[in-house]
């Protein structure tokens, strides 16, 4: 297969998809290095000491089977096989991990008016990032907005579309009007 047709298969993949998969598959290299394996193509006993290395330093059943469908879309892509994870033994080993790990989320603790408050003693309200920290904090607790209207994920991911800007808060002598995306 040339590498034109790779390139088109990762192409058709979101970036993340695909910065996903570049750490599914460094993952897996790792484990094959650390048990001196061969690690492609995938054989049905290597995935099956992979998925249970997996479940032993993961809390989620979900990204087990996430780095595994993972590691699945590549070797798709290089056009190696893969064992079938439709087998019994795999639809197996994925119930009993599911319930081995019993994961159960847990719920963040609401913020309260006293846990904000207690912010400010680590604050500089001298210092314009601390004080445009404190009008975050301030009207993401009395909005009750998602965080991720209020700032970008990373640094260099901000959307206009999505996180509030200085025109969407308006200000007149007894109200503040802010328009959430």
């Amino acid at each position: 297969m040339s590498r034109g047709v790779q390139n088109a298969r990762l192409q058709a993949m979101a970036s993340s998809t695909r910065k996903n998969i570049v750490t599914q598959v460094k993952t897996y290299l790792l484990f094959s290095i650390h048990f001196s394996l061969q690690p492609f193509p995938v054989t049905e006993q290597a995935l099956e000491n992979f998925i249970q290395f997996l479940s032993m330093n993961f809390r989620s059943p979900n990204a087990v089977k996430n780095y595994v469908v993972g590691l699945q879309s590549f070797s798709s892509i290089k056009n190696w096989s893969f064992p079938d994870l439709s087998a019994q033994k795999f639809r197996l080993q994925f119930r009993g991990i599911a319930r081995i790990m019993a994961h159960v989320p847990t719920r963040a603790e609401p913020l309260s008016p006293t846990i904000l408050t207690s912010f400010l003693k680590f604050l500089d309200l001298d210092s314009s990032y601390h004080v445009a920290m404190w009008a975050v904090m301030n009207i993401g607790f009395q909005l009750f907005a998602r965080l991720s209207n209020l700032l970008p994920p990373t640094h260099g991911s901000f959307d206009k579309t999505r996180q509030l800007l200085r025109k969407d808060v308006a200000c007149s002598s007894d109200a503040i009007i802010i328009s959430l995306k």
